[in-house]
């Protein structure tokens, strides 16, 4: 099977400027699940989904972070999902929240991500930012693991009385993201799934056998969790 065929020219095309500008590893890699579970497995690829200027420096320059917001912009058009306000994710998600903001011509709710017991929190607004009550906010990240993060911004927009029900990322990592997001009565929309992409470039050669059975093989444990 061609598995490159399940990626659309334009899906193509991203996948392989992600590669290109080494967005995507392949490794040993330590995740933010390890905080919790420090014996976890070591996931064999790891997505930098980040911008230069961010706290923790990433190679997405602004023209693939104009490029992921128009594809999710895509995906949550064609789903049928409107929003007034889009609130990223601090701060990985936040280039492409202001990206989608701006194709979409929406509004950016800023966050606050603080210290809290030992761990970063998105823990409110930006103080002076008014919000419309019950107006439809769609939530945006680079990429969905657990969904940690998200249930914390999910959190904080629903208390100030905004409605949350979508949330859209460039890649679902496929490690129960979705099933949480849906139990808080959420919908995840992302233009990848990790399976895609790892079919995509073992099918393409980017990465070898070797490398692409050990991705499998993790994934799958992941699931099976």
């Amino acid at each position: 099977m061609n598995h490159s065929l399940a990626l659309t020219p334009r899906l193509v095309k991203l996948a392989d400027h992600l590669f290109a500008l080494g967005a995507v590893k392949f490794g040993a890699f330590k995740l933010k699940k390890h905080e919790r579970e420090p014996d976890a497995p070591l996931s064999p690829y790891f997505f930098n989904l980040r911008t230069p200027e961010n706290p923790k420096p990433g190679p997405l320059d602004p023209e693939i972070v104009g490029t992921i917001a128009e594809e999710i912009f895509e995906l949550l058009r064609n789903a049928d999902v409107y929003f007034d306000f889009v609130a990223p994710v601090p701060n990985a998600g936040a280039p492409i929240g202001a990206a989608l903001a701006a194709h979409s011509e929406t509004e950016v709710i800023p966050l606050l991500k603080r210290e809290q017991g030992g761990k970063r929190r998105v823990t409110g607004i930006v103080d002076g930012f008014e919000v419309r009550e019950g107006a439809p906010t769609v939530v945006i990240d680079d990429l969905v693991t657990e969904a940690d993060s998200k249930l914390e911004t999910i959190d904080v927009l629903r208390g100030a009385g905004l409605e949350v029900a979508h949330v859209a990322v460039l890649i679902d990592r496929e490690q129960g993201g979705r099933s949480e997001l849906a139990r808080a009565g959420c919908t995840l929309h992302a233009v990848f799934t990790v399976r895609e992409l790892l079919d995509y470039y073992y099918a393409t050669n980017a990465i070898d056998a070797t490398k692409y059975e050990e991705a499998i093989a993790y994934l799958a444990a992941e699931r099976a969790a």
